[in-house]
């Protein structure tokens, strides 16, 4: 740094300055010549001279004296980022009489970009970006099954270090961009770091219309009756404002259809609700009917199938301290056909009423073991349990939730329980409340469960539920507890859950915050007349169910993790034995296709003695079928279809629009292959000095000109004093 001149920036300004310093010399002047006829020239001359020298010590500080210090320049390192697309379109041949991945090198080579000044920071990106050099040009092949400009442009951006400055960003691409992000996100992530894209396009470009389908849930097992969502997803390409036709095929039998609407949108959520009155392993297939022109027919449709069981579901429900809630809730799984209902009541301290709805059953004993409880596909607990269940009982029901899989449900929040226990089993720590009556709400969580979707369905035109009671709050939340539904008070604002979900271990548990739920039943005849009570809590223990590990009726479960497989990846199957069933040896599943001989694959055993899994790896598309012979000599199945999805062979027109709309939102513009060279002799300009940089230091704010000014005063004072003047 070096010294400069003193600079001034009075305060008041220069005019005002002027004035004041002038009357302040002739009031005090004109004040020491009114003293020497009193002092005599010599001390009215001193006097004068000290409120002199502070007044000029004051307007000084006025004038705000600084010295200016020039900085050294700031140095960095101007790097330039260029990105050059290896993703299988660019094998098409359409780029002149070249490759895309051809043109792209020989653009990149002959561009300028070899100036050692421009520090190039080059990279080649499909699916993942991979740093390269000029030098590694001619090894570059176009083989990634994948683009994500996205992942790339941010991958680049972070390369850059702190002590350099990017003055552009060069993407060499024929704008596939699979990772579905939009290209004003991309834009704002370059912007964000100052950096400006400049997209190159390469190829030829065309309207390339298409439509694709993928499933997009997987639901395991649903039961008979229940009503379950097959899901998927539409993609579209060149397809804007269009009306689409989609179908979906019941073992290969036309079963409904409906029409979307493309709009703008690049892809949109697709959804048929299915009910199923028998057991069994359905096929189903979602399909969208050819589009005019449409290029590629054969990713019109996507299976999936459904395993529908119609096993009767074993449920306990223990009440310490009766209350309509559990008592209508009691009646209602009595009249459910497909619930198997245990009860047992505390009508009195000490005193147990057993209820079994199957008849001819051994008499109700309370559960003690831990297989005892997972004999029961669900428990369902009151209020003071404690009461009910001893310590032992109480920990055994926690390792059939934990560790087997359970699911509990807490009818009244609190259970009564050991609070070892209940700090399990409970999802949240509640607290006590003032009551708050308010409707039920669905929170975001639930909006897609079936119990929810058929409250919001029955509150369609004027027809209103009773308002629910809670007197309870939540006073921690742990992890993973989610809110599906609360209760607001419109009038004073207040909301409290009711629902709330919480994964335990292997297993599960469900809370209810509120109660007054029996008044469904009873006081709306809306609800009444719809059996909305009934059809509400069978869809809510349906629900707990078909997302539990728990095998519910059948000794054993074969289950497959998924549906819809893309070839190349791994199959994950289970096979969940009950109780006393386990096999001699690992089970060994058959897996084929078509007509082909079945492959075997032995399963192994997990840390459940009544678990085994295998892992495969299909060969190739088609439908698939896993099957194993149990000991009792009869058969599990499992089906599922394996699929291959390479739009980057199918989908080969360059993307113009998206290319320039990247560029354009990131301050950067779109370039023709001609304009690449001229563009980056441009960039060199920036190698020239910016502008010197500089700071003021202030001079006026020192500690001795403060005490010297205090002095001055101080030493005035004293010969004022001293000379008689007051």
């Amino acid at each position: 740094m070096s010294g400069g001149p003193i600079q001034f920036d009075p305060v008041p300004g220069w005019p005002q300055w002027w004035v004041l310093a002038v009357l302040s010399v002739l009031f005090f002047t004109t004040l020491g010549l009114r003293n020497a006829f009193r002092l005599g020239w010599q001390k009215a001359a001193l006097l004068t001279g000290l409120r002199l020298l502070g007044i000029v010590l004051l307007l000084i500080i006025l004038l705000r004296p600084a010295r200016r210090e020039e900085l050294p320049e700031e140095k960095k390192d101007l790097v330039v980022l260029a990105g050059i697309d290896t993703s299988l379109s660019m094998q098409q041949t359409d780029a002149g009489n070249a490759k895309r991945i051809d043109a792209a090198t020989r653009l990149v080579s002959e561009s300028g970009l070899d100036d050692p000044r421009m520090r190039l920071r080059l990279s080649a990106f499909d699916d993942e970006v991979r740093g390269t050099t000029l030098d590694q040009l001619t090894t570059l092949r176009a083989e990634g099954r994948d683009t994500r400009i996205h992942n790339a442009v941010t991958t680049m951006l972070q390369g850059v270090r702190k002590e350099e400055n990017a003055a552009a960003l060069l993407l060499i691409t024929d704008g596939h961009d699979f990772e579905m992000t939009s290209a004003a996100k991309t834009a704002l992530a370059a912007r964000a770091r100052g950096v400006a894209i400049y997209t190159v396009p390469l190829g030829a470009s065309g309207q390339v219309r298409d439509v694709s389908l993928r499933i997009a849930n997987f639901q395991p097992f649903c039961y008979v009756k229940q009503k379950c969502r097959i899901s998927a997803v539409a993609r579209f390409t060149g397809c804007e404002n269009e009306f689409l036709t989609l179908q979906l095929l019941r073992d290969g039998k036309l079963v409904d259809s409906k029409q979307l609407s493309t709009r703008q949108e690049a892809e949109l959520p697709v959804e048929f609700v299915v009910s199923e009155a028998a057991a069994g392993q359905i096929e189903y297939e979602v399909r969208a009917l050819p589009l005019y022109r449409e290029t590629e027919t054969a990713n019109n449709s996507t299976i999936t199938y459904l395993n529908v069981l119609d096993d009767k579901l074993r449920v306990l429900l223990l009440e310490g301290e009766p209350y309509w809630d559990t008592t209508f809730l009691q009646r209602s799984l009595m009249r459910n056909d497909k619930i198997d209902l245990d009860a047992v009541i505390q009508f009195a301290p000490g005193k147990l009423r057993r209820i079994r709805k199957s008849p001819g059953q051994d008499s109700l004993k309370l559960p003690a073991t831990r297989d005892e409880f997972e004999a029961y596909d669900a428990i369902l607990l009151g209020a003071k349990i404690g009461d009910i269940l001893l310590k032992e009982q109480q920990a055994a029901l926690v390792d059939a939730v934990r560790e087997g899989g359970g699911a509990v449900m807490c009818l009244r929040g609190r259970t009564g329980l050991d609070p070892s226990a209940a700090a399990i089993l409970e999802p949240v720590i509640w607290e006590d409340t003032e009551p708050v009556t308010g409707e039920l709400h669905v929170q975001r969580e639930g909006r897609s469960l079936a119990p929810f979707q058929l409250l919001n369905t029955f509150r369609t035109g004027q027809r209103v539920l009773p308002p629910l009671t809670s007197t309870l709050r939540i006073k921690e939340r742990p992890p993973l507890a989610a809110s599906l539904a609360v209760t607001r008070d419109t009038a004073a604002q207040v909301a409290a859950d009711v629902f709330i979900h919480r994964p335990v271990g292997r297993g599960q548990s469900l809370a209810l915050g509120a109660g007054d739920w029996w008044q469904w039943a009873f006081k709306s005849a809306d609800a009444a007349r719809d059996a909305l009570f009934d059809r509400f809590w069978d869809q809510v223990i349906v629900w707990m169910l078909s997302s539990s590990e728990h095998v519910s009726g059948a000794q054993h479960r074969l289950r497959a993790s998924t549906a819809n497989l893309p070839l190349g990846q791994e199959m994950f199957l289970r096979l969940q034995f009950k109780n006393d069933s386990k096999p001699a040896g690992p089970p060994v599943l058959d897996i084929s296709t078509g007509g082909d001989a079945p492959v075997p694959v032995t399963m192994t055993a997990t840390d459940d003695p009544l678990q085994f899994e295998a892992r495969y790896v299909p060969p190739k598309t088609g439908r698939w079928r896993a099957e194993v012979k149990l000991p009792d000599g009869s058969v599990q199945s499992a089906r599922f279809m394996v699929f291959e999805e390479n739009r980057e062979a199918t989908e080969v027109a360059a993307d113009r629009t998206y290319l320039k709309k990247l560029a354009e939102s990131s301050g950067g513009r779109m370039l023709e292959a001609a304009e690449v060279k001229p563009f980056i002799a441009s960039l060199k300009d920036a190698l020239r000095p910016g502008e010197a940089r500089y700071r003021l230091i202030s001079l006026w704010d020192r500690a001795w000109v403060l005490y010297l000014i205090i002095s001055l005063l101080a030493l005035d004072w004293y010969l004022r004093r001293r000379w008689g003047l007051t």
